[in-house]
Formats: C-alpha cells, sequence, structure tokens
C-alpha cells in the first residue's frame, strides 16, 4: 500500500509500516515543514493514503474538489509506542488495497471507517 506521513508520525511507526511491506513516504525526508495543503495535494498526486495525527486533514478533505485521498487519522496518543505500532500495522492490514475516499479514524478498541460523500 501507498502511504505518506505526515511529519507528526513517529519513525517507529513508519518503520512498521515498511517492515510490513508498505510504500511508505515521510513528509519528514521528503519537504518539513510545508503546509497541510501541500501535503495534501501530495498524497492526491501520488495516490497515498494519507496517515496522520492532524485532525484538520478531516476538514480538507471535506473541502476537497477533486476526490480526495484516504485520510487514516491516529487517536492513540496515550498508548506505549510499541502497541501503537502494532495496531497501526494491524489496522492497514485489515483495511487492505480497496481503501478509497474514506476517512479512518484508529482508535485502541476501534477502528471509524467514513466515506466522502460526493
Amino acid at each position: 500500500m501507498k502511504i505518506l506521513a505526515d511529519e507528526n508520525c513517529e519513525r517507529e511507526i513508519v518503520q512498521g509500516l515498511r517492515s510490513a511491506g508498505h510504500d511508505v513516504v515521510t513528509i519528514l525526508d521528503t519537504a518539513p515543514s510545508i503546509g497541510d495543503e501541500r501535503i495534501f495535494g501530495l498524497a492526491q498526486a501520488e495516490g497515498r493514503i494519507l496517515l496522520t495525527n492532524d485532525l484538520d486533514f478531516g476538514l480538507i478533505a471535506e473541502r476537497a474538489a477533486h476526490g480526495p485521498p484516504a485520510v487514516v487519522l491516529m487517536r492513540l496518543e496515550r498508548l506505549r509506542l510499541e502497541r501503537r505500532i502494532e495496531i497501526v500495522v494491524r489496522t492497514f492490514a485489515e483495511i487492505g488495497e480497496g481503501v478509497g475516499d474514506q476517512f479512518i479514524v484508529i482508535e485502541p478498541y476501534q477502528v471509524r471507517v467514513r466515506t466522502y460523500e460526493p
């Protein structure tokens, strides 16, 4: 799966996803400190799922003129890093390649999926 990790994603989570076979590009490595709109545009242009801890991407996706990329929002800040890695890697395995125009929220005990309205 092609993923664009926002700069607020821990490197250990990125490495866990890469170890699981995902193609992960990070904003920290490619374009640190760019704005959210540009990050969103990069994910859209490259056909990548946007992985973030930033709630603002839900609003950006709702306003997108073209089909927005899938956005995966992690709400796992209170968990140990090892547990966060485990949950994120498992979630990506479960959602599979069929993920499309969706906003996905990963929480400690549930994953919520909402499809964008056209």
